[in-house]
């Protein structure tokens, strides 16, 4: 159930949001999940403080720059004429940054399943595409993607040592990211993809 729940969740949210209509969403539920973010980033920084790891801080693109990447989009996406550009950032449209959790917890559910299915290293690359695409949608969406977002994009590993009251965003990653029987050390594969990932964001820096 716990599957099947987050799979129609995920499904909802990553088809609808771009909807003339109905995004399934709304303000006040988009913000629990920017917090949840805020809150994963936060315990990140805290515990991988002391380790160099990190994306340099990003640059605003200029509006210009922004309204032509969301038209491309659009086209990209063949979306209908009744979705404006105004759609692009509106508050009740979930961003794949907010997105990203729920697809974590998701897999997380789908491994907690008997088949007793693990991540691979062919998930692990597709997680590491969907944090470094919702970087980029936060450039189309506010023209910008701040550090803080980027620490929250990111933040997907060990989360240090456990806890008996842990959520549930923090229980995933370590089923998913972590060694069986050793839950505060991360898959050596993960640590590399992510920093692959987290390597091609500084080159769009570059080219931005």
């Amino acid at each position: 159930m716990a599957f099947r729940s987050r799979l129609l969740q995920f499904v909802l949210l990553l088809t609808h949001r771009y909807h003339p209509t109905q995004t399934w969403t709304s303000e006040g539920s988009l913000s629990q999940l920017k917090q949840q973010n805020i809150d994963r980033g936060k315990l990140w920084s805290t515990v991988h403080s002391s380790k160099k790891e990190h994306v340099s801080s990003s640059q605003i693109i200029a509006e210009e720059s922004v309204a032509a990447a969301r038209q491309s989009r659009a086209s990209d996406l063949h979306l209908p004429s009744s979705f404006t550009m105004d759609h692009f950032n509106d508050p009740d449209r979930p961003t794949l940054d907010q997105i990203l959790p729920v697809f974590i917890e998701l897999t997380a559910a789908r491994a907690g399943l008997k088949e007793e299915w693990q991540p691979t290293s062919e998930w692990y690359d597709l997680a590491g595409q969907f944090m470094l695409q919702a970087v980029i949608d936060s450039y189309v969406v506010n023209g910008h993607c701040f550090e803080d977002m980027h620490t929250a994009i990111f933040a997907f590993g060990s989360p240090g040592a456990a806890s008996n009251d842990e959520r549930p965003d923090i229980a995933a990653m370590r089923n998913l990211f972590c060694k069986d029987g050793s839950p505060a050390e991360e898959h050596a594969s993960w640590t590399a993809t992510r920093a692959r990932y987290m390597q091609e964001v500084c080159i769009l820096h570059v080219f931005a």
